[in-house]
């Protein structure tokens, strides 16, 4: 565990630093910084807490969440309508009301509270002692403090993508839910070197020219079908528990932190690397194995644009959480036509997966996409 996640009987603290911006975060449970300080690395660096741009703190009471809870339901009527945190097919608007000087946001999906003071910079979760739940506001409320800022750079791209990373080359696998993206990533982490960069959203930096992929923690869901032909994605590997345990309103399958989701697989995690190709999956019959097909500058153009994370529900808005550590009114949702800036250098693939395409090793798959990795490489 990282030095820097400081425990005390009272409690834990800790920073997270993604660039310039620096997220305290704190809390009476150190279970919740255990798993937080697992997901967020290495994308985010931990630093000594106290050096933070945002305060916040995660308290586990039954009774502050009950008080909260009863406030939620006699204000109901007038409640505020507050966007909170962008995904990638839409932006969560919670219900919320205004006590002195703190807006508090009612969050019934993660069964917890969120209570913002602006002139303290500081952000309050309040959740009861035993609702796990609660560590995925707690993940989705950090990761849109930190994208607010990164998507007000201009130079920057949101896709609704996974990525891998080999020897340093990054692979982003784009598309929409279902296009194969999670499966066409297992299988290659699986039976290659490659590291796992992000398995739902990535940014694109263009740093002096230079496409820089950076992964967005977030965590792995695995479609039964998937795990029917990756079985090993059932083992436990020793990481920390997962955010919360399935439930009956939860979709069937498995949910996994990224660190349980690389584990499983054997594979290394990398926050960054250089972009060196762009696949575009698709499941198909026509074939048994797979296909690569290298697309045209326009085809790619049009197919890319769908891949925006977001792009399925074009937003307008601003999210409350998202504009806290910056000024201005700007979505950071980019135009669909940045994506062009991938095109002129980049090679954009049409990967079609067979029934077959998981049978035999991805590393053909990588020395078509121009990363050569002998066998040796692959032992683990």
């Amino acid at each position: 565990m990282q030095s820097n996640l400081y425990l005390s009987k009272k409690g834990w603290c800790i920073g997270y630093a993604h660039g310039s911006t620096i997220v305290d975060v704190a809390g009476n449970n150190f279970h919740d910084g255990v798993w937080l300080t697992e997901l967020f690395c290495p994308w985010c660096k931990t630093t000594d807490h106290g050096k933070g741009d945002v305060c916040v703190r995660i308290s586990r009471s039954d009774k502050a969440a009950n008080d909260l809870d009863r406030t939620f339901g006699l204000t109901r009527s007038e409640m505020l309508r507050v966007p909170c945190f962008t995904l990638d097919t839409q932006t969560v608007i919670l219900p919320g009301w205004k006590d002195a000087d703190r807006l508090w946001l009612a969050d019934t999906e993660a069964h917890c509270f969120y209570g913002i003071t602006y002139h303290a910079k500081s952000i309050d979760l309040v959740a009861g002692t035993n609702q796990p739940q609660a560590r995925l506001g707690l993940l989705r409320l950090i990761r849109e403090l930190i994208a607010g800022v990164v998507l007000s750079t201009k130079k920057v791209v949101d896709m609704h993508a996974a990525a891998f990373s080999v020897n340093g080359k990054g692979v982003l696998l784009a598309g929409s839910k279902g296009a194969g993206k999670t499966s066409l990533l297992c299988h290659v982490m699986g039976s290659t070197s490659a590291a796992l960069l992000s398995n739902d959203r990535v940014f694109v930096h263009f740093e002096d020219t230079i496409p820089i992929l950076r992964g967005v923690p977030t965590m792995v869901s695995i479609r039964p079908k998937t795990l029917d032909v990756f079985p090993i994605l059932r083992t436990p590997c020793g990481s920390v528990r997962s955010a919360h345990k399935a439930k009956s309103s939860s979709p069937p399958g498995l949910h996994l932190t990224p660190a349980e989701f690389a584990g499983r697989l054997s594979s290394g995690r990398v926050s960054s690397a250089v972009l060196h190709a762009i696949v575009l999956p698709e499941i198909s019959d026509s074939l048994d194995t797979w296909s690569l097909e290298l697309l045209s500058h326009s085809a790619a153009e049009t197919l890319l644009e769908s891949c925006l994370y977001g792009a399925a529900n074009v937003r307008t808005e601003t999210t409350v959480f998202g504009t806290f550590l910056r000024e201005g009114g700007t979505t950071g949702l980019l135009p669909p036509k940045q994506v062009a800036h991938f095109l002129p250098n980049i090679p954009v693939y049409r990967c079609k997966l067979g029934p077959s395409a998981y049978r035999e090793s991805a590393l053909p798959l990588l020395h078509a996409l121009g990363i050569q990795e002998t066998v040796n490489d692959n032992q683990r």
